[in-house]
């Protein structure tokens, strides 16, 4: 995605984004990004230019009360980190909390995730599990549907030309409801190999509500309604669990490709249906399972300001603590700004697709991928490369020298990244246990498999600095 080969339109409200899909059938919205600048690397054809929705307002936030209304541009970490989400909708906010690593999560927005239409996308089951709806804007016009009449088949959802997804709607469910949600992937950071949201009513042990999604085992995320009907006015035993889990087995239509063969995702959704019964007739539900909730960065950034401008424009933002400047085209990446513009060639790139964590570089307080972070909308933020990190008399830092003398800086390709994930971490979370550190680091791969000197390094910097890993 170097290559000025699309317009990049950035306007400042919903009626102007309407408006600006309306003028040309060749354009495309897009929220966070993490998949659509993916799949423009892999595809040749492009449209004439996307609308970017990140300085849209009114679609980011969430708002709790009897129906909880979830913008479409709101990021999945905001989900996952959300107290009421988390009380209220515990399945959705550990699907949030799982998908994609820390650096897709400070991106990924939810109407992002949803209209993608991947099947193996973690936030739809939860969300049909709840029985959430589809807030959706056209010029002059609002609607709602069922979300899982959203999806059409793989990539492509009931959205008519013109019209977005401005809104997810969840009622509060009612006392009582227990939701869990499971996945399985290859690693920890994977697509879904097969996932499944289970959402139950309980009437002493007595099933009064049911719902039952599935993800990855379809064309599209779907409802498993057989097992849902032998669940509804049944006492919730190991009979009707079991009586439960073959229903769902026998819904599913899983395919067998690269990554799974359609018999073990058949069985996982076996699987996911009766451990999550079992552990709902144990009083479980996924409130208490949930990820350590990441801290915000001290002041949360509003969306930056819109504009409607077409080709190269001039954007000015802070680096380093510096005011710097600089003419960006328009299908510009960040990590190319950075390293061919202003010689900043500490962010490396690796993959280019989000998945190794090397271009790593911390916005707004936020670690990111630069190889999926539009360059032009980095105006008005702060970002911070390694060549940021200073210490005293303009040394290493403490956290930098914490891995050069535990050994956690080895080849040093994967190192700028690593230290800036830790580094996000650690502006938040001083003194963090192990595990958490393991979890800042997920998105972040090591080459040199050495992630035990990597882990002990910044447990030695955040024991020296006392918090400060300037």
């Amino acid at each position: 995605m170097t290559g000025a080969r699309h317009d990049y339109l950035r306007p400042g409200s919903l009626e102007e984004a309407l408006r600006l899909a309306a003028d040309s059938s060749r354009t495309r919205f897009v929220g966070g990004g993490t998949d659509v600048y993916v799949q423009f690397c892999a595809r040749p054809e492009r449209p004439d230019a996307v609308i970017s929705l990140r300085s849209i307002a009114e679609l980011v936030g969430i708002e709790a009360g009897d129906t909880f209304r979830i913008g479409a541009m709101t990021t999945v970490q905001d989900i996952a980190d959300d107290e009421d989400v988390r009380s209220s909708l515990p399945a959705l906010a550990r699907a949030a909390g799982v998908l994609g690593t820390p650096q897709i999560r400070n991106v990924a927005t939810i109407g992002g995730n949803l209209c993608n239409a991947s099947p193996c996308a973690d936030l739809p089951p939860p969300l049909l599990a709840y029985g959430a709806r589809a807030e959706i804007r056209s010029p002059g016009a609002s609607r709602e549907i069922a979300l899982e009449a959203l999806f059409v088949e793989p990539g492509r959802t009931s959205l008519a030309p013109g019209e977005l997804l401005a809104a997810v709607l969840v009622d509060r469910p009612a006392p009582g409801t227990r939701a869990i949600y499971q996945r399985q992937g290859r690693v920890s950071v994977d697509l879904s190999l097969a996932s499944a949201a289970v959402a139950i009513g309980l009437d002493g042990r007595t099933c009064t509500a049911a719902r039952i999604a599935a993800g990855a085992v379809a064309p599209t995320p779907v409802r498993l309604r057989a097992a849902e009907a032998v669940l509804v006015g049944s006492t919730l035993d190991k009979e009707t669990i079991a009586r439960a889990r073959a229903a769902a087995v026998a819904a599913v239509q899983p395919i067998t490709d690269v990554r799974a063969g359609a018999d073990y995702r058949r069985h996982l959704i076996g699987v996911f249906v009766a451990r999550a019964l079992d552990r709902i007739l144990a009083g479980e539900c996924d409130a208490a399972r949930l990820p350590h909730r990441v801290p915000a960065p001290p002041t949360a950034p509003a969306p930056s300001r819109g504009d409607a401008l077409r080709g190269p424009r001039r954007v000015a933002f802070a680096l380093n603590a510096h005011a710097v400047e600089v003419d960006v085209a328009p299908g510009a990446r960040l990590v190319d700004v950075l390293r061919d513009q202003l010689g900043r060639t500490g962010t490396k790139e690796g993959c280019g697709h989000g998945e190794c964590g090397a271009c790593t570089v911390i916005v707004d307080g936020r670690a990111v991928n630069a190889c999926l972070y539009p360059a032009v909308e980095v105006g008005g933020r702060v970002v911070t490369t390694i060549e940021g990190l200073e210490g005293p008399e303009n040394g290493l830092s403490t956290l930098q020298r914490a891995f050069v003398d535990g050994g956690g800086i080895q080849c040093g390709f994967c190192t700028p990244g690593m230290i800036l994930s830790a580094k996000a971490l650690l502006d938040g979370d001083p003194e963090p246990p192990r595990d958490r550190i393991a979890r800042a680091l997920s998105g972040n791969l090591c080459r040199c498999t050495g992630y035990v000197q990597i882990i002990e390094s910044i447990q030695h910097a955040a024991s020296r600095a006392a918090g400060d890993v300037r």
